[in-house]
């Protein structure tokens, strides 16, 4: 089955944290619907996020495939020191 790879928990301000989708052939689109964290890069495959809070936190990411096949979200954790 097809499902999100890439670390559930992260740092505080952590960057180039890679998510790709495993398992699924065709394009897919990622998005993050929090102001703790934000997309700096995507490809059909796969995306680049950076962290942009200080504070322990929990955001998720989505990923929907462009044919509408394929759906899927992943749950961070974003730990404080």
């Amino acid at each position: 089955l097809p499902y999100i790879d890439g670390p559930q928990l992260v740092n505080v301000y952590d960057t180039n944290l890679i998510y790709s989708v495993v398992n699924y052939e065709s394009a897919v689109e990622f998005v993050v619907n929090s102001n703790k964290a934000k997309i700096v890069s995507q490809d059909e495959s796969s995306c680049v996020i950076e962290i942009l809070t200080g504070k322990a936190a929990t955001f998720t990411i989505e990923c929907h495939s462009i044919d509408g096949l394929y759906n899927d979200t992943l749950e961070v954790k974003v730990q404080s020191f």
